[in-house]
């Protein structure tokens, strides 16, 4: 309870679970239990299916050996066989506690052990967060399911298991997910894990169940922390204290960024493009900067990680052209390491890439359906030829990149640290953003290097810790069409639940990305996504994977009109973005933020999901439905 005495967390009572169904494992309704298992799993293109299968839930049926100190109070949590779990309450400081389950496996060394932890819900109950969530930002009613997956083309209306898992993203597949929510009650809850986590948040019999995996032969203990405030703000501001708070990026970011493909000679004729026509621009990202050409109707990447010396011949003398005009330079990495590429003869023969148990390199089909390897980031000298590639980009003048996947780490690898791979996995992409920040932050990268107070990374993929990391995140790759799974609403729900870890600088592909199983961007897809970009802290736009069929600003003269009047906008807005990012780092509060979190004493807002506060001083309802001029809130009235 809280200070008033407010109940927060009413443990439930111990309860019969029935048999578990291990195609789809229930949550168990009761307070306390642990089950283990023997875990299969299919991984496929970052995407990830699991089957536990093993044991009867064991279910703690009472408290023994309880003791009392002036912080915690820990005690053994008895079942019908004997000691179930070490169980330790403890007051952390002022406003915050931690309940730690330690459970006492009965089975071999490869099994697992899901740890359970249950509590009573109210009909006045609700919770916002979880991360990257594309189709919830009120919790209440679902089973959610956490790790860090590829989110998948589409997003179906739950998490059950399909034949095309690896294609089709399911409710809850995300590249950023977060096991920390903010309850109405008045707390954020937290599962402090590196792990699988299932939180059913009053989804069956009014209970909320916080479930976690670990390997029974180590570290077990289910750690659950709770941050308490009077308001949403001041829970968040203790929460984000812990976990980390977001960085103030560099001003840059908050002024619309361009993209162009094709060469030095397209991207300097879209810089001319936008200069001639009086368009605030702050920067021009390029992707291909390392090579790409056109398979049908679909534009592909290369897969170096050096400029392509026919499309960019010369990327020190485009960077310094750029920067004259005004214009910042951003280009691209990921971690893949494609066989039979140059990248592949620097990497492999050193043992820098993920590796299977017998100490082969673990490969893998690409989404270009070639082989490849992942770059080992637990590895010292792996993670520093990462910087080093990075860095090199800086120091011909680029000012940064998109940083993208981090998904694909294997869960049978064998890592350079000797960590459990279930337990780095879901740590990789903070790994990649610390290589990344390394070469940011870099000095001594010679004359024609880009300054540090202007360089930046933009990013999609996290966990718990990784928001002082990222300067930029963005939402992945959105469909390119106002589609309610997959389309420009996902934006506004991911953005809100992000913002609830403490992510703040944000903004989306404007006007989607992914084409395939959609139609190509069309001119109210552009226009409404263009609107809804403005209102973003970050406004950026991308050619998508059809380039030559996506409405863009250059279609004709009304469009390129439309994307100067909310370009002209989002850079008026530069300053109010700066003072709210100080804000965020220095609070924890986002950019972005959820009605409740502003207003949480009207019980109707933290039901909205299609709506959002910019800072404390504006409201925004963003326009996502075909055919509409008004927001369905508007319509109401």
């Amino acid at each position: 309870s809280n200070a008033a005495g407010k109940v927060l967390f009413d443990g439930l009572a111990p309860t019969d679970v029935p048999a578990p169904n291990d195609e789809l494992d229930p949550t168990p309704l009761t307070g306390l239990a642990v089950r283990e298992v023997e875990t299969t799993v299919q991984a496929l293109y970052g995407s990830y299916q699991f089957k536990d299968s093993g044991t009867k839930w064991r279910v703690a049926r009472r408290a023994a050996n309880v003791k009392l100190d002036a912080n915690a109070v820990s005690f053994d949590a008895m079942g019908d066989g004997g000691k179930l779990a070490s169980v330790v309450v403890k007051a952390e400081g002022d406003g915050e506690m931690s309940i730690g389950i330690t459970p006492t496996s009965t089975a071999a060394a490869g099994s697992r052990t899901w740890t359970t932890l249950g509590a009573r819900c109210d009909a006045d109950d609700h919770f916002l967060g979880f991360g990257a969530q594309a189709r919830d930002v009120d919790h209440r009613g679902s089973v959610v399911p956490l790790f860090v997956s590829e989110p998948g083309i589409g997003k179906r209306d739950d998490d059950a298991p399909i034949p095309i898992w690896y294609i089709a993203g399911s409710r809850h597949a995300s590249s950023w997910p977060a096991p920390v929510y903010l309850a109405k009650r008045g707390y954020v809850g937290a599962l402090d894990t590196n792990g699988r986590a299932t939180f059913g948040m009053c989804a069956e019999r009014d209970s909320l169940v916080i479930s976690a995996d670990s390997d029974a032969a180590k570290d077990r203990t289910l750690l659950f922390r709770m941050f308490l405030g009077d308001t949403p703000k001041a829970a968040l501001a203790k929460s984000t204290a812990f976990f980390g708070r977001p960085r103030i990026p560099p001003r840059l970011a908050f002024a619309p960024w361009n993209d162009a493909i094709q060469g030095s000679a397209k991207v300097k004729d879209l810089a001319k493009y936008l200069r001639d026509k009086d368009i605030p621009s702050s920067a021009i990202w390029y992707e291909d900067w390392r090579g790409g050409l056109f398979i049908g109707d679909d534009y592909k990447l290369a897969e170096e990680w050096d400029a392509d010396p026919a499309l960019y011949p010369e990327l020190d003398k485009l960077t310094a052209e750029l920067h004259d005009q005004g214009f910042a330079s951003f280009t691209y990495f990921n971690t893949f390491v494609q066989k039979g590429l140059n990248i592949w003869n620097e990497t492999a023969p050193k043992g820098y890439l993920v590796k299977k148990q017998d100490g082969s390199i673990y490969e893998f089909a690409n989404v270009k359906q070639k082989q490849a390897g992942l770059v080992d980031l637990t590895n010292p000298d792996a993670k520093k030829f990462t910087t080093d590639k990075l860095k090199a980009n800086l120091a011909a003048g680029v000012d940064g990149w998109m940083g993208d996947y981090g998904e694909w780490l294997q869960l049978d690898a064998k890592l350079a640290d000797g960590s459990d791979p279930w337990q780095t996995h879901n740590l990789y992409p903070q790994l990649w953003q610390e290589a990344q920040r390394a070469a940011l932050d870099a000095t001594d990268l010679g004359a024609t290097a880009s300054p540090k107070d202007r360089r930046l990374s933009f990013v999609r993929s996290g966990w718990l810790r990784n928001a002082p990391l990222a300067d930029v995140v963005w939402a992945g790759d959105q469909s390119t069409d106002l589609s309610e799974d997959d389309g420009l609403p996902t934006v506004v729900s991911m953005g809100l639940g992000l913002s609830i870890l403490g992510v703040s600088t944000y903004g989306s592909d404007v006007a989607g990305y992914q084409t395939a199983l959609r139609k190509p961007t069309n001119q109210e897809t552009f226009y409404r996504w263009v609107e809804l970009g403005a209102w973003s802290p970050v406004m950026r736009t991308h050619h998508g994977t059809q380039p030559l069929k996506m409405w863009v600003l250059q279609t004709d003269e009304a469009s390129t009109q439309h994307w100067r009047d909310y370009a002209i906008l989002h850079q008026q807005l530069t300053p109010y973005f700066e003072l709210l990012a100080k804000g965020a780092h220095d609070s924890g509060t986002s950019i972005w933020r959820h009605l409740a979190v502003e207003f949480p004493e009207q019980p109707e807002a933290w039901n909205v999901h299609d709506q959002f506060m910019v800072g404390p001083s504006i409201m925004v309802a963003p326009i996502t439905k075909a055919a509409w001029t008004t927001h369905a809130a508007e319509q109401v009235r």
